[in-house]
């Protein structure tokens, strides 16, 4: 029989995951994402570039956990990103994710040009219950 959680404990887990980002990063890359958040990125990935996250992080919001403000950084070559990373303000990741469409975690609809500002207005986390 599978472990059932209930949404509260799913709350909690999720309020848990959003705190490791408190002060943390949000890298940005091109390439072939890793099989998981742990594995370094590939040799041929390209980190477009870093932002940082406020602490906290996250706030609770009716829609789940959206971000307080995302510091922009600056992109260091033009093209598209294709998935992201999380990590600790001590530089541990957290989550990768895909960009992309409306279908992606995180949605991206312009190329990155090199020097330009790359900034996130807000992100937003959800659980599946």
């Amino acid at each position: 029989m599978a472990l059932k959680i209930s949404p509260a404990g799913i709350d909690v887990q999720l309020q848990a995951v959003a705190a490791l980002a408190n002060g943390g990063y949000l890298q940005m890359y091109t390439g072939i994402r890793p099989p998981d958040a742990d594995s370094p990125p590939c040799c041929l990935a390209k980190l477009f570039g870093e932002l940082r996250f406020s602490d906290p992080a996250f706030r609770k919001t009716s829609q789940g956990l959206t971000t307080n403000k995302i510091t922009e950084g600056k992109a260091l070559f033009s093209g598209e990103p294709t998935w992201f990373r999380i990590l600790t303000a001590d530089r541990r990741p957290i989550m990768d994710g895909n960009f992309g469409g409306t279908k992606g975690d995180l949605v991206w609809i312009f190329e990155i040009k090199k020097g330009g500002r790359i900034s996130v207005a807000e992100m937003t986390m959800t659980s599946l219950r």
